[in-house]
């Protein structure tokens, strides 16, 4: 009897190291460091054995996407993740990647390389400025300027609406990666999925879809507002679509502005679009400032109306942050960045992309001091400044300083 009791306790015990393993958890105290050790070593191995076993072919007939980004200032960690998109996503069918950042960035960033193209956050679609949000947020009573995580509200909903329409434009192509440019993407980065759909243009690829997201159930109430009480979608894995990198395909980001109000190609200088007037008009009023999530949007309207599009991967194969303190980079003259030795152990560990975020505090932030979450002064100036070896040794020319 008592053997019996034993063998199920390790029964169950094991039950729960291969359960967590499998959904991604790891449960850590200095009793269980080898039981968490052996989840870590199971959910590495499956992240591995699924972006291994489900790689697609590359891309033989020419470029399927374009990509697009959104800077506030460079920085060592947006710089690496659009080298890191030219090297791994070209063999994908990547054909250009577009930044989009305030005027003063535009030549220095459209010099990185043949098709990196800068663009003037002002002009990049129009109807869609600073400005334009800012005047919209204070007709309905909020205050665009409010910080919150490190960045104004006027600031974060400009994200999100040249997100939304960018893939809009007559120069780019109907596939548009949206991808967040403190993302930094890895070899292990897949586009799209070993299936394939119908689209509007014949047969394509699926596009993969990521879970792993944290709740994005604060942007519920604007969803319904905007979709007729139409609920968010949610992985089986209980977390959120929200993975800072998503693929807009032409057809359907125009049916679903259509459904906001529609899209104007030559609006009026200084108006917004009908759909950016609409989704701020729908963002949540107790919650103003994360009011409205673009991602959790579109992705949510799409799983719903067009699932046949999308290869859902079953796991988390990104992480929000470097995963330990030895390996966030090289501390230099006060500043962090990513090196290659933390980029390849981020690639072994089975992930696709790596975040460094900008205004967000991460784990082990204030032990480096790097300032990179708590100077402020990131919102108008590089980092590291221009002068930096990190500019010069790759020979990058910013300017000093923008409004």
């Amino acid at each position: 009897m008592k053997f019996g009791r034993i063998a199920l306790g390790v029964v169950a015990f094991l039950s729960f190291i291969l359960l967590a393993a499998y959904q991604g958890y790891v449960y850590t105290t200095p009793a269980n460091e080898q039981a968490a050790e052996l989840a870590r070593n199971l959910t590495r191995q499956r992240r591995r054995t699924y972006l291994h076993d489900h790689r697609r072919p590359e891309q033989p007939d020419g470029p399927l996407f374009d990509m697009m980004t959104v800077m506030r200032t460079p920085t060592c960690v947006n710089y690496q993740t659009i080298m890191g998109a030219l090297k791994h996503l070209k063999p994908q069918g990547l054909r250009r990647i577009y930044v989009s950042v305030p005027g003063e960035w535009v030549e220095s960033m459209s010099s990185l390389h043949e098709d990196v193209i800068g663009v003037d956050d002002s002009k990049a679609v129009p109807g869609v400025s600073y400005d334009i949000i800012g005047k919209e947020l204070n007709k309905q009573g909020y205050n665009g300027q409010q910080m919150t995580s490190g960045r104004r509200s006027t600031g974060w909903y400009l994200m999100q609406f040249l997100n939304l329409g960018f893939g809009m434009r007559d120069d780019v192509l109907d596939f548009v990666l949206l991808h967040d440019a403190d993302m930094m993407i890895l070899s292990n980065f897949q586009v799209f999925g070993l299936s394939t759909f119908t689209g509007l243009d014949g047969i394509l690829p699926t596009i993969n879809l990521r879970p792993g997201g944290g709740d994005a159930h604060q942007y519920e109430k604007a969803h319904r507002c905007l979709l007729n009480g139409e609920n968010i979608e949610d992985p089986p894995d209980g977390s959120s679509y929200t993975s800072h990198s998503w693929m807009s395909y032409r057809p359907y980001i125009t049916e679903l502005l259509s459904r906001f109000g529609g899209h104007i190609r030559d609006v009026a200088e200084g108006q917004p679009q009908p759909w950016l007037k609409r989704i701020v008009e729908c963002i949540d009023q107790t919650n103003p400032h994360l009011g409205f999530g673009e991602i959790t949007t579109y992705l949510s309207y799409n799983v719903r109306h067009h699932p046949l599009q999308y290869t859902f991967v079953p796991l988390m194969t990104w992480t929000r942050h470097p995963i330990t303190l030895g390996d966030l980079g090289v501390k230099k003259n006060g500043f962090c960045c990513p090196t290659e030795k933390m980029l390849q152990r981020h690639e072994h560990e089975g992930y696709e992309y790596v975040g460094m975020e900008l205004g967000h505090p991460w784990p082990f932030e204030k032990k480096l001091r790097c300032g990179y979450t708590t100077n402020a002064s990131y919102l108008s100036e590089a980092y590291p400044p221009p002068d930096h070896l990190f500019w010069q040794s790759r020979n990058v020319r910013l300017q000093r300083r923008v409004r």
